[in-house]
């Protein structure tokens, strides 16, 4: 047993299995080897994923981040700029709030009238008499200031402001201004001075250091009719300015003394005879006074009864009359001598320019009228009127004004699309509607041109033929100058396939009424007498009516057809279309087989073959 057991093969054997055992082990290293190895790599993978997992959370949360903090900056950009803008807003209001208080404040001290008691020694102020708080605190009423101390020094007064005749400024004395009616009972009608000064430097004369009360009193030319007159004199007292005094008259002219404001008119004295602060000299200007009155029409006729003809104080009357037909409220106001307002003036300025705005030519007719304005402004400010905006289509105020055609062009060339630029449009076609088939009337008056073109009429006759026979000028459009001058050419077409329906609404005729000579074998249209447009006749399948205009040039039908030769006429053309044979009589017209005809009856002819063909093989 010993000695078998050393056999080679057995050697060989064991170095085999031993082989093998070794790469099973091997085998078995190797593959725990790549099983670690897979498990490293799962492991790294898996660390790797979590790493670009935790890497692209971070990267999210830094964007995340980084867009808020942009936009928490371009909020607080907004913010600042919505803050420099918030300020600019801010700064400009303030500043037109400046300018507008400054404005008002201007407005104020222009609309205030000042007076300023002085010393003409040297021109000083020593009690100002403006008070202008008290009186901008009540703009629309009277200001009297009285109750003051006697002014000792004060020689002169000083006007500022005060304007011409806006203002009745009046000085006084004795500290009693304010209640004249007292002041006369107290004084038994006596005497107190009382001057009327208007604008610029006076002298106060008798009341030298003794003012104690000033009235600024504004004439109502708002509210009441004003007039206004020169006079003599106004006495100066204050009786005489206000009450009593030669039976409360003004001395009209030297010797000649009258009630100043008659039929009860407020008195205003605006001047008086006084004399200038600088050298002492009187003053040029003569007295002057105004009157005011209710605006109605019976106070008006009172004030005119009470003045007769002849009377000086026609000058105040007439003044009234011009100041009360200066206002637009006082255009119909019928005055005295049974005209109105309106009608009365001269020069028209106030009617015209009442009847300028907005649309008062139409709307107040009663007053914007030729009767009222004359027929030379009236015409001129309803062509004004008619040139703005769509007014010209307006034909019941627009309609006979003699600019119409210029008018109306201008209008229809800025607004082709409206409706009553349509005549306008079409007979203008090469240039509007080759441009513009949107433009009213181009749509259907291009589609029958180019009907008419595939007909074989050229382009040029094409378009002379509108705008004839159609709707574009009726009713109420615009009718341009020359619009029908092509409307009395006739235009015939002999033409197989012509319908109605292709030259409808135009002047273009169909005539294919053409008789067989049976000597001559010729034969030509028919002529009529020339009556303008006429409609689309021949053998049509529309049933039209037959006739055709006397010379109408036609359209020649397709080569190699006979041409019969066209009737004489004003107006040449080429030879008419294909004559069908000749009939049985002269007087019926030929059957013209042709596409239309074939259409309507190819089922008779379908059962005519049939029936041939049936014959045949029977």
């Amino acid at each position: 047993m010993a000695f078998a057991f050393f056999k080679p093969e057995n050697i060989h054997a064991q170095i085999q299995a031993a082989a093998a055992a070794e790469a099973e082990k091997k085998k078995a290293e190797e593959a725990l080897a790549a099983q670690i190895a897979a498990q490293i790599a799962a492991e790294a993978a898996a660390a790797n994923a979590l790493w670009e997992r935790d890497e692209a959370a971070k990267k999210k949360k830094e964007e995340a981040a980084k867009r808020a903090a942009e936009k928490a900056e371009a909020e607080a950009a907004k913010a600042r700029e919505e803050m420099v803008a918030y300020q600019k807003k801010l700064r400009e209001e303030l500043e037109k709030s400046k300018a507008f208080y400054k404005k008002k404040q201007e407005n104020r001290i222009a609309n205030t009238c000042y007076v300023d008691i002085v010393d003409n020694r040297d021109g000083n102020i020593t009690y100002p008499y403006d008070r202008p708080q008290a009186y901008r605190l009540s703009p629309d009423k009277d200001s009297i200031f009285s109750g003051a101390i006697d002014n000792d020094v004060g020689m002169a007064v000083k006007l500022r402001n005060c304007g011409d005749d806006k203002y009745s400024v009046i000085l006084t004395k004795h500290n009693h201004f304010g209640d004249f009616d007292r002041l006369i009972k107290e004084k038994g009608g006596g005497w107190s001075p009382a001057t009327a000064y208007s604008e610029g430097y006076w002298n106060l004369g008798d009341m030298v250091g003794e003012v104690s009360g000033i009235s600024i009193k504004r004439i109502p030319y708002d509210t009441k009719a004003v007039g206004r007159m020169n006079v003599y004199g106004i006495p100066q007292w204050i009786p005489g300015m206000f009450h009593e005094n030669h039976h409360g008259e003004y001395e009209i002219k030297p010797g000649v003394r009258k009630d100043p404001c008659p039929a009860g008119g407020d008195r205003y004295p605006i001047r008086n005879r006084v004399r200038r602060g600088e050298d002492n000299k009187l003053d040029p200007n003569p007295p002057r006074y105004a009157c005011a009155y209710d605006e109605n029409e019976t106070k008006i006729r009172q004030v005119r009864a009470n003045i007769p003809d002849g009377d000086e104080r026609l000058d105040m009357y007439t003044d009234l009359i011009e100041h009360l037909c200066s206002k637009e409220k006082n255009l119909m106001f019928k005055l005295p001598n049974d005209k109105t307002c309106i009608q009365n003036s001269v020069n028209k300025e106030v009617g015209k320019r009442f009847c300028s705005k907005d649309n008062n030519m139409k709307n107040k007719k009663n007053i914007c009228n030729s009767q009222n304005l004359g027929a030379t402004v009236h015409d001129t400010l309803l062509k004004s009127w008619c040139s703005k905006g769509s007014n010209i289509t307006d034909t019941g105020m627009c309609g006979n004004i003699t600019n119409k055609e210029e008018i109306y062009q201008n209008y229809c060339k800025s607004n082709p699309t409206n409706g009553k630029c349509s005549c306008y449009n079409v007979t203008n076609y090469s240039t509007v509607c080759k441009s513009n088939s949107n433009a009213a009337g181009c749509f259907k008056a291009k589609k029958l041109v180019d009907n008419m073109k595939k007909l074989g009429l050229p382009e040029d006759i094409a378009m002379n033929s509108l705008p004839c026979g159609m709707e574009y000028c009726s009713g109420d459009k615009y009718l341009p100058s020359g619009y029908n001058v092509n409307c009395n050419t006739q235009i015939a077409i002999c033409q197989p396939g012509v319908t109605a329906r292709d030259l409808n609404e135009s002047n273009v005729t169909q005539k294919c009424n053409i008789k067989q000579n049976s000597r001559s074998g010729s034969g030509g249209p028919t002529g009529v007498p020339n009556r303008g447009p006429i409609e689309v006749t021949g053998d049509d399948p529309s049933g039209a009516p037959s006739g055709a205009p006397s010379g109408a040039p036609s359209v020649p039908a397709p080569s190699g057809d006979p041409s019969p030769t066209p009737a004489p006429g004003p107006a040449p053309g080429p030879a008419p279309g294909p004559a069908p044979g000749p009939g049985p009589d002269d007087d019926k017209e030929d059957f013209k087989l042709n596409k239309e005809t074939l259409k309507k009856y190819w089922w008779v002819i379908a059962i005519i073959c049939i029936l041939f063909i049936i014959l045949i093989v029977a």
